[in-house]
């Protein structure tokens, strides 16, 4: 049997999409008793029709992917775990901002893992 290094490993192991990522999150976040959140689903392809109906009812670029308001105020913004595209945009990092005026825990988080430890870390016994 031959070595697989990491570009082998890589190609067997594909890098899941952010929906999965959310998904993820989401059990975990349902499974925790007095935990308030929800998503925010920003993401995705639309029509143009579709966009403009939801640009016209108030959907705003950049607004972090998961809002908890019980135990304590958490705004997250969840990236693929190593995957691409994972940029934090200026929008969001705008947004994230905005809620930590607001007094919210603020972060950015890669793959559900990194963001059930950030939520620990923030007081959310997830």
């Amino acid at each position: 049997m031959g070595y697989l290094g990491p570009m082998a490993r890589a190609a067997q192991t594909p890098v899941p999409t952010e929906d999965s990522e959310q998904r993820a999150l989401a059990r975990v976040l349902d499974a925790t008793p007095g935990v308030t959140w929800f998503h925010v689903p920003n993401e995705g392809k639309r029509s143009p029709a579709e966009r403009g109906r939801l640009l016209a009812a108030g959907l705003k670029r950049g607004v972090p992917d998961v809002i908890i308001i019980r135990p304590v105020k958490v705004a997250l913004e969840l990236k693929r775990l190593n995957g691409v595209p994972s940029d934090v945009t200026s929008e969001q990092t705008a947004w994230l901002m905005d809620f930590a005026v607001a007094g919210f825990i603020t972060g950015v988080a890669y793959g559900w893992r990194d963001a059930q430890a950030q939520l620990r870390a923030a007081g959310v016994p997830v």
